[in-house]
C-alpha cells in the first residue's frame, strides 16, 4: 500500500512538472511572438541593461547584466504581474544565463547555466514555493548538495522578482491613506 501511495505522489509530481513545462514552452513562444509583433504582442517587457557601456567594475575588467521582465497588467488596475524573467550576465570570461517562470507571484521554474561551473545546466521546479525537482544537465539530484543548489536557484528567482517590483516603486495600493501613516516632510 505504501508503494502505491508513493507511485500516486510521483505521478502527481510528474503531472505538475509536465504542466510547468507546457506553460514554459507557451511563454517562450509568446516571447518569440512579442519580439516579432512588437507593440501588438501579448506581454509588456521591462528591460534593464546594467553597465551597458562596459565600464570596468571593481575586481573585473568587464561586467554587464541584461534583464528582461515579461509581465501583464491586472485587468482592473495597472499593477504589473511578472510572468517570466531572463538575466544574462557577463563578468570577464564568465557567462551566466538565468530564466524564471512565475505563477501567482511565485517562481515555479528556474533555469541557470554558468560558464564558470563547467556550463552545467541547473533546473528547479516548484509547487507553491516548495521545490519538487532539482536537476543538473537533465539528471535529477537529491540530498544535501541538491538542497543547497536548489536553495540558491530559488534565491536567484526571488531576487529577480524583487528587482522587478523595485522598478515600479511602491504599488498603487501602498499609500499613506491605506495604513494611516503620515509621511514625514523634511526634518520632521
Amino acid at each position: 500500500m505504501a508503494a502505491l501511495c508513493l507511485t500516486a505522489a510521483a505521478l502527481a509530481q510528474n503531472a505538475k512538472i509536465d504542466g510547468i513545462r507546457k506553460e514554459y514552452a507557451a511563454i517562450k513562444a509568446d516571447v518569440a511572438d512579442l519580439q516579432r509583433a512588437g507593440a501588438k504582442g501579448k506581454w509588456y517587457v521591462l528591460t534593464l541593461d546594467d553597465n551597458a557601456y562596459g565600464r570596468r567594475y571593481v575586481g573585473s575588467d568587464h561586467f554587464r547584466a541584461r534583464l528582461h521582465f515579461y509581465y501583464e497588467l491586472e485587468s482592473e488596475t495597472v499593477i504589473p504581474i511578472l510572468r517570466y524573467a531572463t538575466e544574462e550576465v557577463e563578468a570577464d570570461e564568465q557567462r551566466i544565463r538565468r530564466e524564471a517562470l512565475y505563477t501567482d507571484g511565485q517562481p515555479v521554474y528556474i533555469y541557470e547555466k554558468d560558464s564558470d561551473q563547467d556550463n552545467v545546466e541547473r533546473t528547479l521546479f516548484l509547487d507553491e514555493g516548495e521545490p519538487i525537482q532539482y536537476a543538473e544537465n537533465n539528471k535529477v539530484l537529491t540530498g544535501d548538495e541538491a538542497t543547497d543548489a536548489a536553495g540558491m536557484l530559488l534565491w536567484q528567482a526571488e531576487n529577480l522578482m524583487k528587482r522587478f517590483e523595485g522598478s515600479f516603486g511602491d504599488s498603487p495600493e501602498d499609500t499613506p491613506d491605506d495604513d494611516g501613516e503620515v509621511i514625514p516632510l523634511g526634518d520632521e
